[in-house]
């Protein structure tokens, strides 16, 4: 004897287009209806049992579904069915929809009859193979990516792709790559490839800027602070940071270039957690410093979008000063330090001061 399918439709008060028989249809054909018996049978009198996989929880115990067919005139009636999930008091949730459904295609004569010791086994005995069918696998394992991949792929020469980039950056000025690009202030663009070999592509300015810093008399201050390297760790030190200061003066601040050459220095903005750290845990404040997680709070938005401002102003009251931008200045004697200044007063075509801009959230 088979459940009928206009017999399911009037116990759910549902039709073929209503969602709870939609979502009862695909938990079907998930195969999400791990186990269908009966627990009692008599002559007029069918008790269900199921067991269906928690759609949002597939590792979690399965949904259990209990209800009573009766045989009326010749014909199979439903006189109850609910399940424990949330919506399953109802008696129309999708579990007891795809239930339901499930009997329209079996026979009731052919359900197994389930023991108590095999409602308490079931789980056990399956939740291995159920766990195994939602396994996380490659990308390139899966059935849409394998029809994707017999697509033949289109090739473009190296022009192209440069152009293709450049046009969606252009139309797209804000998006996060182009500002990772554009940096946070307009500097001299220069290609960091051909500053490495060229030296004539540098700008003037930024050439009387390395070499001042070069001869900076500061540095005989503080040579007896500063501990001295063995000859080994100071030759690999200078051959890492070798030919960087051109590289680092051209970057732009916030780029990914200038990001990359801070990552490993001690800067102006992190010198001050380090001289004054006391704790004697320098493998672990190591780690942590080298490894700075991105952090960007409303503070620093604010400065970062007010600094043009602030710029500006300083000019207007100091017209007698030309500013001049530069990316990151790399110590020549310690390659180790760097710093970002914002902006270089030049006085007689000569560089006098560092220009240094904080904008107070609140003051």
């Amino acid at each position: 004897m088979y459940l009928k399918l206009s017999t399911v439709f009037e116990f759910l008060n549902a039709t073929s287009t209503s969602r709870c028989f939609l979502e009862g249809e695909r938990v079907l054909e998930a195969n999400h209806i791990i186990q269908c018996g009966l627990k009692k049978q008599d002559s007029d009198k069918y008790d269900i049992v199921a067991y269906c996989l928690q759609s949002s929880a597939i590792k979690k115990e399965p949904h259990e579904l209990r209800g009573i067919f009766r045989v009326m005139n010749a014909k199979l009636a439903i006189e109850s069915f609910q399940c424990s999930c949330k919506a399953g008091m109802s008696s129309c949730c999708k579990h007891v929809s795809a239930t339901l459904l499930y009997c329209t295609r079996t026979a009731l004569e052919n359900l197994p009859v389930l023991a108590t010791t095999d409602v308490k086994c079931l789980w056990k005995d399956r939740k291995p193979k159920t766990e195994a069918n939602y396994l996380p696998k490659p990308l390139k394992e899966t059935q849409c990516f394998k029809v994707k991949m017999t697509r033949p792929a289109e090739e473009f020469a190296e022009d192209v792709k440069i152009k293709i980039f450049t046009d969606i950056t252009t139309a797209c000025p804000h998006s996060t790559i182009s500002k990772d690009l554009k940096g946070r202030r307009t500097v001299q663009t220069v290609t960091m490839d051909t500053c490495a070999s060229n030296d004539a592509c540098v700008p003037e300015d930024t050439k009387i800027i390395i070499e001042n810093a070069k001869n900076s008399s500061f540095w005989e201050n503080v040579t007896t602070t500063i501990y001295p390297l063995n000859s080994c760790c100071e030759k690999t030190l200078l051959e890492a940071f070798k030919d960087e200061a051109i590289k680092a003066a051209c970057c732009k601040q916030g780029g990914t270039q200038w990001k990359l050459m801070r990552q490993h220095r001690i800067t102006g903005t992190s010198c001050y957690s380090l001289s004054t750290y006391v704790k004697n845990e320098w493998d672990k404040k190591a780690k942590s410093f080298f490894q700075k997680k991105s952090v960007q709070t409303k503070e620093m938005l604010h400065g970062i979008e007010q600094e043009v401002c602030a710029l500006e102003a300083y000019q207007q009251d100091n017209p007698q000063f030309i500013i001049k931008y530069i990316g990151l200045l790399i110590c020549h004697k310690y390659p180790w330090l760097s710093y970002s200044p914002d902006g270089i007063i030049f006085e007689k075509n000569q560089p006098t001061k560092l220009l240094e801009i904080k904008c107070p959230y609140r003051g």
